[in-house]
């Protein structure tokens, strides 16, 4: 299995795996030892997001390029772009090591007892930050996202849904450090000017509050 369905699955998460076994889940599943292997593929993570994002970003000159997804495409094409695919296995190794569920509510990961109170260390953080992971992420969000854009469906398409979830991603590292990564995030045109629009507050109420208020 994958490292990413390895970080998300029951048995990694939850106490009570562990002691339907006879024993602690953290004895059965360590989490340090999958923290020290996350860690060292930071640097070939950022190259992966790097090798499948779109080149350039929607509010630079030229607008927005694509990979293999050109405008009106089938639906279905969007869904298996390979930047989607990317994001999704990569979300849940960054919350393994964060402890908290940003994609979803900003809940704990670890379900009772051990690590359960761990989150992101300066060490890790900085981790991040020198490996490149953290600058792809914010260019794969910045650069995925369609400009003056209205939508009559009410159910939001899978970019859509991804690039939420990554957002939150990138929320949640900017909290836990805003020195480092919290500052850079702000830094970048692209994204300050996405995440404190008007636009962005009325489309995600709650989300352009969480921006708002760190700074």
């Amino acid at each position: 299995p994958s490292l990413a369905t390895i970080c998300s699955s029951k048995e990694m998460i939850s106490a009570s795996s562990g002691r339907m076994c006879g024993t602690s889940v953290w004895s059965v599943c360590p989490r340090e030892e999958m923290k020290k292997a996350i860690i060292s593929s930071l640097g070939s993570l950022a190259r992966i997001v790097e090798c499948v994002r779109p080149r350039k970003s929607i509010f630079g000159k030229g607008g927005r390029v694509t990979q293999g997804v050109e405008k009106g495409a089938d639906e279905s094409a969007t869904e298996n772009s390979p930047w989607i695919r990317t994001t999704v296995c990569i979300l849940p190794m960054i919350e393994y090591l964060t402890n908290l569920r940003a994609r979803f509510d900003f809940q704990p990961l670890f379900e009772g007892g051990g690590s359960r109170s761990g989150t992101l260390s300066d060490l890790d953080a900085k981790a991040i930050s020198d490996s490149g992971l953290f600058r792809e992420l914010l260019s794969m969000h910045t650069n995925t996202g369609k400009e003056n854009v209205t939508s009559n469906n009410a159910t939001p398409s899978a970019e859509e849904v991804v690039r939420l979830q990554l957002l939150r991603t990138i929320f949640m590292l900017s909290t836990l450090s805003p020195e480092l990564l919290g500052r850079y995030a702000l830094r970048v045109p692209d994204f300050a000017k996405e995440v404190h629009s008007s636009a962005f507050m009325e489309k995600n109420l709650v989300d352009g509050i969480l921006w708002t208020s760190a700074g």
